[in-house]
């Protein structure tokens, strides 16, 4: 059964471990956390678990004892590190990175809500400055004070990249699922160590059916999405990779990272299903919903951090960011902001799935790197009425959350093998249909010959020549002239086809392994 249990620390979670509250005067010495003092050691964790409070409780104690010692000098950086300090004493972690802060308990690294944050300062409000005597000054708080001091707390525990290197696996509720080289599975019992920001709140063990039974409804929305299709299997092998992928947390670091486009043009096809079945399986706060034309958007681009998975539920026709898309689809690293605060600039991990009625347009074009990116997976059919289950993924989620566990092993396995994804043929046959929905790559496939040699021509031919019959072509196909693509962006589409290489010439550029086909190919 999925848990609603929010995946943001709160004060009423179950009891976190402490070490105690007890502190010298606050604006002592403290270090950074950095990624090498953010997890604590195995003794101090020992420690810790013999010692259980509620966080309410464990934090109110901590800050009102802060607030009983006082200060020194009453700075915002006293305070900031002097509350810091606090935290890390009563939950035993406490870090900042990928714009939040973080403190691991029991499973997995949770983010710490800066509205509670404030109101730890808050009770600082009125604390003595000084050595208490008749002349002593008190802490008074305004609003741009604490953000002072909430920023520099974010210094103080400053842990760059620290998810960079967080374990690759599958965090069920009762350890991490771990796979070799060669596809062996193995569990291990949650650690900070693995850095994980999320489980899935299903058990599994060996003995969990890794494909879904017959009886099960993730089987019967498999074979109601892909029956009938000649690659059905491999499409089923797919669902399962990307699954795993974005459960593991592999999407980036397989040696081809993918973006998937799920395409049917279709009424009751079945790919939202599908495509629900990510935010199904994974916890609330590990997806995001971030289309590619808003990922030029810093302010949008910011909430890819910590993210398992990316569903857009529509694509559109609108032109999309093509260079941030692959930036994200890799993991390079990529630079958002939250409202009011500086940029952070940070690792995006997410798998990308888009789902969509019509493939769109690319600003520039579908370029030769983002079809490598890329993978279209086609929905074929549309599922009478009568096979419909309403609310199917949910319903998975709530009755079958094991069994959607153990598909997604089975996709994560897999990927351990062969470090590649399963493509069907019909996906290969998708993107050759995508790629002449551009007007360029549709002329192109039509009018030219491509990857010729010296041996197969007699001169190769200059792009003005080319962009003429193209300019011809496009007219008579009913493109609007102001539509056309002009000669500049003509050349660069024409230089992201296979097969062709643009060199410049003083008599102009040419289109060297190109050739126009002859007029009775044409027509």
């Amino acid at each position: 059964m999925m848990s609603d249990r929010s995946d943001t620390l709160s004060w009423h979670d179950d009891a976190l471990a402490v070490t105690g509250t007890n502190s010298d005067r606050a604006g002592s010495s403290q270090q950074p956390a950095g990624v090498d003092n953010a997890i604590p050691s195995a003794s101090s964790r020992a420690v810790r678990a013999s010692h259980r409070m509620n966080p309410g409780d464990v934090l109110s104690v901590a800050v009102h004892k802060l607030r009983t010692t006082g200060f020194d000098r009453g700075s915002e950086i006293e305070i900031a590190t002097g509350l810091c300090d606090c935290i890390k004493r009563a939950l035993g972690t406490f870090i900042y990175s990928d714009g939040s802060f973080w403190s691991f308990f029991e499973t997995h690294w949770h983010p710490v809500e800066p509205e509670r944050l404030r109101l730890l300062i808050h009770v600082l409000d009125g604390a003595t400055i000084g050595d208490g005597g008749r002349r002593a000054k008190q802490v008074n708080l305004s609003s741009r004070t604490i953000d002072g001091i909430l920023r520099e707390m974010r210094v103080s525990v400053s842990a760059p990249g620290f998810f960079d290197a967080a374990a690759e696996g599958i965090p069920a509720r009762n350890g991490l699922i771990t796979f070799s080289r060669d596809g062996v599975v193995q569990m291990t019992s949650h650690a900070p160590e693995h850095r994980c920001r999320f489980i899935i709140e299903a058990d599994f063990n060996l003995d969990t059916p890794m494909e879904p039974p017959a009886d099960s409804l993730l089987y019967r929305l498999l074979q109601g999405a892909f029956q009938g299709d000649d690659d059905a299997a491999a499409k089923t092998k797919l669902v399962a990779e990307i699954l795993g992928a974005a459960a593991a947390g592999v999407a980036t670091s397989l040696p081809q990272p993918k973006g998937f486009v799920l395409f049917g043009p279709t009424a009751r096809n079945g790919k939202s299903s599908i495509a629900s079945l990510i935010p199904a399986m994974l916890p609330p706060g590990a997806t995001a919903t971030i289309s590619p034309a808003a990922m030029s958007d810093e302010r949008r681009l910011i909430h890819l951090a910590g993210k398992a998975a990316n569903i857009a539920d529509e694509l559109g026709g609108a032109a999309v960011a093509g260079e941030n898309l692959k930036a994200c689809i890799t993991g390079e690293p990529v630079t958002g902001r939250e409202l009011h605060r500086s940029a952070s600039t940070f690792r995006p991990r997410a798998l990308h799935v888009f789902t969509t009625n019509a493939l769109p347009h690319f600003a520039g074009g579908l370029d030769r790197g983002l079809q490598r990116r890329l993978i279209v997976l086609p929905f074929r059919r549309s599922v009478p009425e009568s096979e419909i289950i309403p609310n199917i993924a949910a319903r998975i989620a709530r009755d079958e959350l094991d069994l959607l566990l153990g598909f997604a092993v089975s996709g994560a396995q897999r990927l351990a093998r062969q470090r590649r994804y399963t493509v069907p043929p019909s996906s290969r046959e998708a993107m050759i249909e995508w790629l002449n929905i551009e007007p360029v790559q549709e002329w192109a496939s039509a009018h030219l010959e491509t990857g010729l040699t010296e041996k197969d021509r007699e001169r190769w031919p200059l792009t003005r020549e080319l962009y003429q019959d193209f300019a011809a072509w496009a007219l008579k196909e009913g493109y609007k002239e102001g539509r056309i693509p002009p000669v500049n962006t003509f050349s660069q589409r024409l230089s992201a086809i296979e097969g062709i290489e643009l060199r410049r010439q003083s008599y102009g550029r040419e289109a060297i392994g190109a050739r126009l086909k002859a007029p009775s190919v044409l027509y």
